[in-house]
């Protein structure tokens, strides 16, 4: 599954623009995934975050980003890389988590971590906390505290009544070297003046209404991966214990394996297990 990001540069060379409309992978995501209301939102802005950022690796870059809440077992993990691969999940004790907003889920002991590594191993990690306990304001503050960049996240995210993602819409600005802060000031307002124009226009349709002082530098793929596969799994059923696998083979019965990133099921029919078995 698949989106693109447009990455702009405004014409006076002092702000560069990503936006993405990532509803259908955010969608995807999140059905793969048994989440609450509040556990579903902060995924899918965390996940827009993380999308974004794939904007500002070169090379073979890649960064892995957790959004960790003061219940330190609760926390969403997000794998991005140069090439436009991205992924996003929720520990199993956040998705049991009964905070009735995001405020209440992250707590005021939450904290952002995100570690850039590279082709030659070389690694960076970076940690600040989390004072706006909002997502877009705390990694606002992530990219001033840890990186010295002057950068502003805005997520437009929506579901109906029954949780089915209606919309998710993200835009990062940033500063470019020595450009004056109030330029940040004034093209986050001027998203916020136009948000009905944002929220529903397609993207390329925002760029002549909205961002017509701003010039296209790039649309980059974005998509959702992981390098999860059935292979992956027989280990595991060779490493059940050999009463079990004799009842799953006696009683026709099928394994069900999870990938513990994507979420992805996978069905071991017991005559395949039987093969396993056999072969190993």
């Amino acid at each position: 599954m698949e989106t693109k990001m447009i990455r702009l540069l405004s014409k006076d060379k002092q702000v560069r623009i990503f936006m993405i409309d990532n509803t259908s992978l955010v969608s995807n995501l999140i059905e793969q995934q048994q989440i609450n209301k509040v556990c579903q939102e902060t995924l899918a802005k965390t996940f827009t975050i993380s999308n974004l950022l794939c904007g500002l690796l070169e090379g073979n870059q890649r960064l892995s980003i957790q959004m960790v809440c003061s219940n330190s077992s609760e926390s969403i993990r997000c794998e991005v890389d140069s090439s436009g691969n991205v992924n996003g999940y929720c520990s199993k004790a956040l998705l049991e988590s009964k905070a009735d907003t995001i405020a209440e889920l992250i707590g005021g002991r939450g904290y952002i971590r995100i570690t850039k590594g590279s082709e030659t191993g070389s690694m960076y990690t970076g940690c600040v906390d989390m004072p706006y306990q909002n997502i877009t304001g705390d990694f606002s503050n992530y990219f001033r505290k840890s990186e010295q960049l002057y950068t502003a996240f805005q997520c437009y995210y929506d579901c109906d009544k029954s949780q089915k993602v209606v919309r998710s819409r993200g835009f990062l600005i940033q500063l470019m070297p020595f450009a004056p802060e109030e330029h940040l000031t004034k093209w986050t307002g001027w998203i916020d003046e136009h948000k009905m124009m944002i929220e529903q226009l397609p993207l390329e349709q925002l760029i002549p209404k909205v961002f017509k002082v701003a010039d296209i530098m790039a649309i980059q793929p974005i998509r959702l991966f992981c390098g999860c596969s059935r292979e992956m799994f027989y280990g595991m059923i060779n490493s059940l214990g050999e009463k079990e696998l004799s009842d799953i083979i006696s009683k026709k019965q099928t394994v069900e394996m999870n990938c513990g990133i994507c979420g992805k099921s996978y069905s071991f029919p017991y005559n395949e297990v039987a093969g396993l078995i056999m072969g190993g």
